[in-house]
Protein backbone atom coordinates (compact mmCIF):
# COMPACT_ATOMS: atom_id res chain seq x y z
CA UNK A 1 0.00 0.00 0.00
CA UNK A 2 1.10 3.28 -0.70
CA UNK A 3 1.28 6.18 1.92
CA UNK A 4 0.42 9.20 0.80
CA UNK A 5 2.32 11.42 3.36
CA UNK A 6 1.32 15.22 1.64
CA UNK A 7 -2.44 14.10 2.28
CA UNK A 8 -1.84 13.86 5.84
CA UNK A 9 0.76 16.13 6.09
CA UNK A 10 0.76 19.34 3.55
CA UNK A 11 4.04 20.58 5.76
CA UNK A 12 6.11 17.79 4.29
CA UNK A 13 8.67 19.00 1.70
CA UNK A 14 7.40 17.92 -1.82
CA UNK A 15 11.35 17.31 -2.09
CA UNK A 16 11.48 14.47 -0.14
CA UNK A 17 8.72 12.51 -1.64
CA UNK A 18 9.15 9.08 -3.77
CA UNK A 19 7.12 7.27 -5.82
CA UNK A 20 6.53 5.08 -2.67
CA UNK A 21 5.13 7.43 -0.86
CA UNK A 22 3.50 9.96 -2.49
CA UNK A 23 0.83 10.34 -5.05
CA UNK A 24 1.25 11.48 -8.44
CA UNK A 25 -1.26 14.26 -8.05
CA UNK A 26 1.38 15.83 -5.45
CA UNK A 27 4.22 15.45 -7.99
CA UNK A 28 5.54 18.12 -10.56
CA UNK A 29 3.45 16.52 -13.63
CA UNK A 30 0.83 13.79 -12.43
CA UNK A 31 1.99 11.10 -15.09
CA UNK A 32 5.46 9.36 -14.72
CA UNK A 33 7.30 10.27 -17.90
CA UNK A 34 7.78 7.41 -20.25
CA UNK A 35 11.29 6.13 -20.53
CA UNK A 36 11.04 4.41 -24.28
CA UNK A 37 9.62 7.76 -25.92
CA UNK A 38 11.94 10.39 -24.17
CA UNK A 39 14.67 7.75 -25.64
CA UNK A 40 13.70 7.80 -29.09
CA UNK A 41 13.22 11.54 -29.19
CA UNK A 42 16.61 11.83 -28.02
CA UNK A 43 17.91 9.65 -30.93
CA UNK A 44 15.88 11.31 -33.61
CA UNK A 45 17.68 14.95 -32.04
CA UNK A 46 21.13 13.36 -32.30
CA UNK A 47 20.60 11.60 -35.57
CA UNK A 48 19.76 15.18 -36.31
CA UNK A 49 22.54 17.08 -34.96
CA UNK A 50 24.72 14.35 -37.26
CA UNK A 51 22.58 15.34 -40.10
CA UNK A 52 23.01 19.22 -39.65
CA UNK A 53 26.42 19.53 -38.63
CA UNK A 54 27.19 17.32 -41.95
CA UNK A 55 25.09 19.12 -44.44
CA UNK A 56 26.14 22.59 -42.68
CA UNK A 57 30.08 22.14 -43.12
CA UNK A 58 29.22 20.54 -47.06
CA UNK A 59 27.04 23.37 -48.50
CA UNK A 60 28.72 26.02 -45.33
CA UNK A 61 25.50 27.57 -44.19
CA UNK A 62 27.40 28.34 -41.11
CA UNK A 63 24.93 30.30 -39.27
CA UNK A 64 21.84 27.71 -40.07
CA UNK A 65 24.28 24.99 -38.86
CA UNK A 66 24.89 27.17 -35.20
CA UNK A 67 21.16 28.06 -34.82
CA UNK A 68 19.74 24.54 -35.25
CA UNK A 69 22.74 22.64 -33.61
CA UNK A 70 21.96 25.05 -30.49
CA UNK A 71 18.24 24.31 -30.78
CA UNK A 72 18.54 20.32 -31.22
CA UNK A 73 21.23 20.27 -28.08
CA UNK A 74 18.46 21.99 -25.93
CA UNK A 75 16.22 19.55 -27.35
CA UNK A 76 18.07 16.83 -26.30
CA UNK A 77 18.41 18.44 -22.56
CA UNK A 78 14.64 18.50 -22.19
CA UNK A 79 14.14 15.36 -23.30
CA UNK A 80 17.09 14.00 -21.16
CA UNK A 81 15.40 15.92 -17.68
CA UNK A 82 12.00 14.11 -18.99
CA UNK A 83 13.95 11.22 -18.75
CA UNK A 84 15.42 11.99 -14.81
CA UNK A 85 11.68 12.86 -14.21
CA UNK A 86 10.70 9.30 -15.07
CA UNK A 87 11.94 7.90 -11.58
CA UNK A 88 11.10 10.90 -9.63
CA UNK A 89 8.59 13.00 -10.89
CA UNK A 90 8.44 15.13 -7.69
CA UNK A 91 11.78 17.31 -8.30
CA UNK A 92 11.30 20.79 -9.50
CA UNK A 93 14.72 20.82 -11.52
CA UNK A 94 13.99 18.65 -14.13
CA UNK A 95 10.82 19.65 -14.62
CA UNK A 96 11.88 23.23 -14.53
CA UNK A 97 14.44 22.19 -17.21
CA UNK A 98 12.56 20.01 -19.15
CA UNK A 99 9.88 23.18 -19.62
CA UNK A 100 12.75 26.11 -20.34
CA UNK A 101 14.79 23.77 -22.66
CA UNK A 102 12.09 22.65 -24.75
CA UNK A 103 10.30 25.98 -24.57
CA UNK A 104 13.77 27.68 -25.93
CA UNK A 105 14.94 25.38 -28.55
CA UNK A 106 12.05 26.03 -30.75
CA UNK A 107 13.31 29.57 -30.31
CA UNK A 108 16.57 28.55 -32.41
CA UNK A 109 14.98 25.57 -34.53
CA UNK A 110 12.11 27.72 -35.90
CA UNK A 111 14.05 30.85 -36.37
Amino acid sequence: THVYVLMENPGFPIESCTLSTCSLLNAQVQYQPSLGGNAFYISVFSLAILCQVFFGSRYRTWGFLVGLFCGLVLEIVGYAARMQMHYNPFTKGPFVMSVLETLLSFDYVFV
